[in-house]
């Protein structure tokens, strides 16, 4: 059995913001960037955010 691996993007410039394999509501991971990507600046809110499955 595998762990499910978390990766969460920012919408504008697709970088990754957090890898991880336990499951945390987004709002407390946008929380330690201040709900905004360190890689553009954008705003982030932790509501527009969508999940996509895939099988590995």
């Amino acid at each position: 059995m595998s762990c499910p691996i978390i990766e969460i993007f920012c919408y504008q410039c697709g970088s990754k913001i957090k890898h991880m394999i336990n499951v945390k509501p987004i709002k407390d991971i946008l929380r330690n960037t201040m709900n905004r990507c360190s890689t553009c600046g954008i705003e982030l809110n932790p509501t527009d955010f969508t999940i996509d499955l895939e099988k590995q």
